[in-house]
């Protein structure tokens, strides 16, 4: 977040949060609120933002769903309003992890598309990193082994561009425990012992406290895979003193989860009643799908020790558990409707208002709408005054090839650069829109033809030494021109019809060319001729193939 703006009070909250919000909620929350009543008395929606995202981070930690959804909710709100899609994102993202703590899985994997989206239209590399972990984990969470190998390898290659990042090192060491141990759990030998081996190497310092338990358990499932059982021993040892150290179990709730399941496996029952206990107490205020996994291992573990007594008020405990899940589902549809509408109607607001201003959402560049007004209006000036009027239309060559080989987010990425290219040309003469799709449309006022053609060459060297500095796909682009003074009985259509033709004609004789005519009547000429040409080509071919098979 970019601080420069606000004074040394607010940016040293902020620095403060930037601090312990990982370690200590309750008191993010206080600050958290400070800041809001500050960014309320000024109407700065992105601090609002921010501090409403702060504050249902830190309820999150504290496992309080309601209170987290709700400031969440607030917070996509503000940060819709503002554009900072990489918050936005950091929102859903959000979400995604308390919908699958409350074991709804559904609006979990929405959220978490929801945040995929963001990372590819606007490549925002740190959000990336965690989206693709999180979902990775998920995935292995719900047995989608090679789905989670997938966004686990999208997550590291996120990754690399965030190594001057605060977090990079914690969020590229949980992937690799992710996608070590789903490695493991389908029998992959090789690449498991690559990912340890890259742990090991590349982080000397990954059993600290934070990702102390992940490792200690990656660690532990290792030796089991390769039957070392000395090594499995120290390890379960060290896994043990991992958990009890761990403070915040929530964030590493499904590493205790997996850890419990292993001792199940290995009949370690001693120690897995040590460990569900310990949960039990961890987990009693925190949301009821949580609880009921707890439950589970309690229930399967009296079973086991034919404990009659505990095991029916375990499963009493286990009925009531799911009512109240049940309720709390109910609760999580209405808050998910509720945000949702209040979305739809934040977007059809935010669309009004581009429109209202003539500005194309995606490039910023005059929109239609804009730009039939400007049209209208320069054609009406120039035929009073008896000026030259031209057209020019302006697509992209084979620009479906670059969404199907780059994705889309690529290929808004090439509009947006054609488009700041034109804004650099725009003068009071000369106007520049986008039309739609790859297609952008500009009006010339008063420019003879070598004028035109001069611009044009300034429009096309212009996008190739752009896309020569920056990693974009190389494109071309055809141009098509209608260039006259308008005669009494002409229409605005007449220009752009023509020009439109004269862009096909660039296109279907081989795209990066510019094609400018005066009329109607000169554009089907050109198009007689080319067609002659084409036909006497295609007749030279016949006879040299007639001429190869008499000979």
């Amino acid at each position: 977040m970019d601080k420069s703006g606000y004074d040394n009070e607010v940016r040293n909250m902020l620095d403060t949060i930037g601090r312990i919000r990982f370690d200590q909620p309750k008191e993010v929350i206080i600050i958290s609120k400070e800041i809001l009543k500050y960014a309320n008395r000024v109407s700065d929606d992105n601090l609002i933002g921010y501090a409403e995202f702060y504050i249902g981070d830190a309820y999150y930690t504290l496992c309080n769903g309601d209170n987290c959804l709700m400031h969440i909710k607030k917070a996509i709100a503000k940060f819709n309003k503002v554009n900072n899609h990489k918050m936005l994102g950091e929102c859903y993202n959000l979400l995604g992890i308390l919908f699958t703590y409350q074991g709804n899985i559904v609006n979990s994997l929405e959220c978490f598309q929801e945040a995929m989206k963001i990372v590819e239209k606007y490549e925002i590399h740190y959000l990336g990193a965690m989206v693709y972990a999180n979902y990775s984990e998920m995935c292995n969470r719900t047995n989608n082994f090679d789905s989670a190998l997938k966004y686990g390898e999208l997550s590291k290659a996120h990754c690399d561009f965030i190594k001057n990042t605060p977090r990079y090192k914690n969020i590229c060491k949980a992937v690799l425990i992710v996608l070590s141990r789903v490695s493991i759990k389908i029998g992959r030998k090789d690449e498991a012992s690559r990912y340890i081996e890259e742990l090991r190497y590349e982080f000397n310092d990954v059993e600290n406290e934070e990702l102390g338990l992940d490792y200690a358990l990656l660690e532990t499932v290792w030796a089991n895979f390769i039957q070392d059982k000395q090594l499995e021993e120290k390890c379960v040892k060290k896994t043990i003193k991992a958990f009890f150290k761990c403070k915040y179990k929530i964030d590493f709730f499904w590493s205790c989860v997996e850890f419990m399941a292993f001792l199940w496996e290995e009949e370690r029952l001693d120690t897995l009643e040590i460990v569900v206990k310990e949960m039990e107490k961890y987990i009693h205020d925190f949301f009821p799908y949580l609880q009921t996994r707890i439950l589970s291992f309690k229930i399967d573990l009296l079973k086991k020790q034919n404990r009659t007594e505990e095991l029916v008020d375990a499963l009493q405990d286990y009925y009531l558990k799911r009512e109240q899940q049940n309720q709390f589902d109910l609760k999580i549809m209405k808050m998910i409707v509720e945000l949702k509408n209040s979305l739809m109607i934040s977007k059809h607001t935010n669309m009004l208002l581009q429109e209202s201003v003539g500005k194309d959402e995606l490039t910023q560049i005059a929109n239609r709408r804009k730009l039939s007004e400007e049209a209208d209006n320069a054609f009406e000036n120039i035929c009073i005054r008896g000026n030259r009027f031209a057209v020019e239309m302006i697509d992209i060559d084979n620009f479906k090839e670059i969404n199907d080989t780059y994705g889309h987010a690529m290929g808004d990425s090439c509009l947006v650069l054609l488009a700041d290219v034109l804004k650099s040309v725009e003068n009071d003469n000369l106007f520049c829109a986008r039309y739609g799709g790859d297609e952008f449309m500009l009006i010339y006022k008063g420019y003879t033809d070598d004028q035109i053609i001069e611009t044009a060459l300034v429009i096309k060297n212009k996008l190739k030494t752009l896309l020569e500095e920056n990693d974009f796909p190389k494109f071309t682009i055809s141009q098509g021109i209608c260039n006259n003074i308008p005669e009494e009985d002409n229409k605005l259509w007449d220009f752009t019809s023509v020009a439109d033709e004269a862009m096909y004609y660039s296109k279907k004789t081989g795209g990066n060319r510019i094609t400018l005519v005066r009329s109607k009547k000169e554009m089907t000429e050109m198009i007689e001729c080319e067609i002659t040409r084409l036909k006497k080509c295609s007749q030279k071919n016949k006879e040299k193939q007639i001429n190869k098979k008499d000979k």
